[in-house]
């Protein structure tokens, strides 16, 4: 584990003039780590590799881009990305992934008791998914962009020049940024959705009250999830580096959970 420049406690307290103001409960985001999986032996068989180490030029490219395009201000966003960012800060992949279910299963005309299936192990998949990232999370401690690009001076790395004024287009949660939460539990669902439904041809519509002006359309479930890794990205509240790796996290546990878990009679996969 490499140290940071700065304290971590930068995740989730108020420090300094262009501080993260937490709302959110810091203790129960931490305690998320120990809930008991329902589809997984153990979270920590799900640990992944340490993110990009700071002096590098993959930190680098990963700090550039979420300084250029994550920011309030950004004038480098389209706007079919900062929608995709206002719509998935106020979606959960859990609002998201049974609305995508429901549609998909009506369009297939599936079982009762397939359906029922199908949304056991995708909710399984995504739980636990998040308690694999959470235990990630503090395993690496990694800061949020919002706090590294205040402090770029600082980090020994030339390519990333500060910017002391950065706020970002969403709010920063406030607990560590590597994996990314959406980005795994997301993934986690996908993966057993395609398995179950297959990858294509399907006819999604996803919609919140919350923003009531944004409308997403998709064919696929990888469409979803690009969409959300660039929303967490366009947002401000994460590097690329960490929406990778909530992907792979979450397709590790996905493909887990759908394997060993409410296994159809005569089901070889």
């Amino acid at each position: 584990m490499q140290d940071l420049p700065l304290p971590l406690l930068n995740h989730f307290c108020k420090i300094g003039p262009h501080s993260i103001d937490c709302s959110m409960d810091f203790l129960g985001s931490f305690q998320w780590q120990n809930v008991t999986p329902f589809g997984i032996p153990s979270a920590g068989d799900f640990l992944l590799g340490p993110p990009p180490a700071l002096a590098s030029n993959k930190y680098a490219k990963t700090y550039n881009e979420v300084m250029t395009v994550g920011g309030v201000d950004s004038t480098e966003r389209p706007q079919d990305r900062a929608n995709v960012a206002l719509f998935y800060a106020a979606s959960s992949p859990t609002q998201v992934f049974n609305q995508a279910l429901e549609q998909v299963a009506q369009e297939q005309g599936r079982s009762l008791s397939e359906n029922a299936r199908a949304l056991a192990l995708v909710n399984m998949a995504m739980n636990d998914s998040l308690v694999a990232s959470f235990l990630n999370k503090y395993h690496y401690n990694w800061w949020r962009p919002e706090t590294a690009i205040h402090a770029g001076d600082a980090d020994g790395n030339p390519k990333t020049d500060p910017d002391p004024s950065f706020v970002p287009l969403v709010a920063t949660p406030c607990f560590p940024s590597y994996p990314s939460n959406h980005g795994s539990a997301s993934n986690g669902a996908a993966e057993t959705l395609q398995r179950i439904y297959g990858e294509g041809w399907h006819f999604i519509t996803l919609s919140n009250p919350a923003v009531p002006g944004i409308v997403l359309q998709y064919t696929t479930f990888q469409q979803i999830t690009d969409d959300i890794s660039d929303a967490r990205v366009y947002g401000g509240i994460h590097f690329r580096t960490d929406q990778v790796a909530g992907e792979r996290l979450g397709k590790a546990i996905g493909k887990a959970v759908y394997k060993n878990n409410l296994r159809r009679m005569r089901d070889d996969d």
